[in-house]
């Protein structure tokens, strides 16, 4: 018997809770695909094997991956195998400690590292805290150094009788007070100027004390893992004239060394930009879309990125609702769910964004007897609107695109704000791409190509070219989505 509704509305509002392309899935969740899991490419692989083999020591990993790539659905895949095999794996939201503009600092990093896993102790359930919480044990020990924030009261209205929610309520005082307190890098600058290297030596103490604690706790644990999600999110604005960019980099090259926390692997998100400045290339694991084209002349099809496309798609309609909303397989094959995976370039965002499209485009009340919910005709209409939205594009930005289709590379054109601001935002929106092959490899949306080449076209003065045929095309039921060409270029 179907789990399905059988009524056509109740189906579709089923489906549209199963459509929401920023509801963050990990294992365990149900709708939770593991796309990366597997492949040649993938990072978690790589970083559970570096603590592996250094588990009586630390290691230091940065992860980074533009907009959609799926960075916080990984990590929380990698603190579940983690956890499974005996670690304290534990994952911190830099959301809660870092002001989105503000500039990093080495020794205000490590400070508010610190306090992330305190917070994260403090949550476990398998950890007692119940005499003191690790988070007020972080506090008095930084009320002793030389960047004590002054004026700071923990007391007023906690929770009387539920230990648990006062703990929480302190815990939150915390982090806003060191988020927000503008004072904390001024005094962490004046202590560095007083005594060089104190503010380091007393934090390499005060986490030795705490990693004491947690195996008093639970001697038979592996070593501790601290991940820092949503750091890659500090960045610059117009207003911070490029300093926030210029700390990240300072913080990569003079200070490398130093994120390292001696009995603690520590895991890191990093800006996506760095990797196009040339920073951190053996450092960074980049976190790819799915690749659904080679890097060759023609962009030939990707058979396995478009199995892993379509397993997400399975994931989300079941097989009854697959047959439901597109209507039989035609030859073992769905020509309209590979359009749109083609579509979605490879990202798992854009793909469920596309299928709600095209759940809203479809007609209302049931379809005819034997046929599907939506049409041939509502998915061109979905695509169309997808193109038009990408292919909105400023005569420097259609620049930047030609030269990444052509060169299949990406040339950082100088180091400024507005050039990082710039090529940031071509790479987050999905108009370019870093892909996965032997070596990392660049590449613009397919729905873009023709939209770029026209406009650089009309930049030169040259005349305009027709466009290629749209994605969907009228033909037999064999008939699949190729993706646009580009000539010239030679293969890799």
């Amino acid at each position: 018997m179907s789990s399905l509704p059988a009524d056509d509305l109740a189906f579709r509002q089923w489906l549209a809770a199963r459509l929401k392309p920023h509801e963050t899935t990990q294992p365990g969740h149900p709708l939770y695909v593991p796309v990366n899991e597997g492949t040649d490419h993938d990072p978690v692989k790589k970083i559970l094997r570096d603590i592996r083999l250094n588990d009586s020591k630390e290691s230091l990993n940065l992860v980074s991956g533009f907009s959609g790539a799926g960075k916080s659905s990984e990590l929380r895949r990698l603190r579940k195998t983690l956890a499974d095999e005996g670690y304290d794996a534990f994952i911190a939201d830099a959301d809660e400690y870092f002001m989105p503009n503000g500039n990093v600092d080495i020794e205000v990093l490590l400070i508010k590292l610190a306090a992330a896993w305190c917070d994260q102790l403090d949550q476990s359930e398998d950890i007692d805290a119940a005499q003191q919480s690790y988070m007020l044990r972080f506090w008095h020990w930084l009320k002793k150094t030389d960047v004590a924030l002054e004026g700071v009261d923990l007391g007023g209205s906690l929770s009387a009788g539920d230990s648990a929610l006062a703990k929480a309520e302190i815990n939150a005082k915390i982090k806003i007070t060191l988020k927000e307190n503008p004072a904390l890098i001024q005094r962490v600058q004046d202590a560095r100027t007083k005594r060089p290297g104190a503010i380091r030596a007393e934090l390499i103490l005060f986490f030795s004390e705490m990693i004491r604690a947690l195996r008093d706790q639970k001697p038979s644990s592996l070593s501790p893992v601290l991940i820092l999600d949503s750091f890659e999110k500090l960045s610059d604005t117009p207003q911070t004239a490029g300093s926030v960019a210029e700390s990240i980099c300072t913080l990569l090259t003079a200070h490398f060394d130093e994120l390292s926390i001696k009995g603690i692997h520590v895991i890191l998100t990093m800006p996506p930009w760095i990797k196009l400045r040339g920073l951190g290339q053996d450092r960074v694991r980049l976190l790819f879309g799915v690749k659904l084209w080679t890097n060759t002349p023609e962009r030939e099809r990707w058979a396995d990125g478009y199995a892993r496309m379509r397993a997400v798609v399975l994931k989300r309609f079941e097989a009854e609702g697959l047959q439901r909303f597109f209507g039989e397989a035609q030859d073992g094959s769905r020509p309209l769910v590979d359009a749109l995976i083609y579509a979605s370039g490879g990202h798992i965002r854009d793909l469920i964004t596309l299928l709600y499209e095209a759940l809203l485009e479809a007609a209302d009340g049931p379809p005819p007897d034997g046929q599907p919910i939506v049409t041939e005709a509502n998915v061109r209409r979905v695509i169309a609107e997808h193109r038009s939205n990408i292919s909105r594009l400023s005569d420097e930005a259609a620049r930047c695109l030609h030269e990444i289709a052509e060169s299949r590379n990406c040339s950082f054109p100088d180091h400024g704000t507005q050039a990082t601001l710039t090529l940031t935002g071509l790479y987050n929106s999905h108009r370019a791409f870093v892909l996965p092959n032997d070596g990392e490899w660049h590449d613009v949306h397919p729905l873009a190509l023709d939209a770029v080449k026209e406009k650089v076209r009309r930049l030169k003065g040259e005349a305009a070219v027709p466009a290629a045929a749209p994605a969907v095309k009228r033909r037999s039921s064999k008939a699949k989505v190729k993706p646009t060409s580009s000539r010239g270029h030679k293969s890799r």
